[in-house]
């Protein structure tokens, strides 16, 4: 499954501030097994929590962890697609730094784009390493950033909505600090 060719919708993705593409089999299945993983987890831990034949003593270790998994599970649905706005100096210029920036940070990374307001890098996957999408928007004098983790053979990472947010906010910090 290689989600590096899904088509992303410019005006929808700019005016919510999430990367939103057109969907496809792929794309549906990807959304439908995290949904479901992320939602089923808070609902068999108060299952859980709330059997009736369960000692009613405090919160045990394995309690605490389940509740930091079903935190960490709904916050990967509300950053998983989230963007990093940043404000440039021009269209031009932005597209430039922005490339630069990138080339700096990874290497190996592989360029793509079918419209000019959009770049899409790709960092591979390795046998340890997740591989990255990042992707771009240009809109006048702002940049639209999202990155997405992959796992072996191209398929999305169902966990790493947090970290692939902050990593999309240090690309951004990066971007300001080459600007400047």
């Amino acid at each position: 499954m290689s989600l590096i060719n899904r088509k992303i919708i410019i005006d929808k993705s700019i005016e919510r501030s999430r990367l939103v593409c057109e969907l496809n089999f792929d794309v549906n299945f990807f959304y439908v097994m995290t949904y479901f993983l992320a939602l089923i987890f808070p609902f068999a831990s108060i299952m859980i929590w709330f059997f009736p034949k369960r000692n009613n003593g405090p919160l045990g270790l394995g309690d605490l962890l389940m509740l930091l998994v079903d935190l960490w599970l709904l916050l990967h649905l509300y950053l998983m697609n989230k963007m990093v706005v940043v404000t440039g100096n021009s269209l031009e210029s932005n597209k430039h730094c922005i490339t630069e920036t990138l080339e700096e940070r990874y290497s190996g990374i592989e360029f793509s784009s079918e419209n000019p307001n959009v770049i899409t890098v790709q960092k591979p996957d390795g046998w340890i390493r997740r591989g990255k999408i990042i992707t771009i928007i240009l809109n006048n004098n702002d940049l639209y950033i999202n990155t997405l983790s992959t796992a072996r053979w191209g398929s999305l990472s169902s966990f790493l909505g947090p970290i692939d947010y902050f990593r999309s906010k240090s690309i951004a910090k990066s971007f300001k600090l080459a600007q400047q």
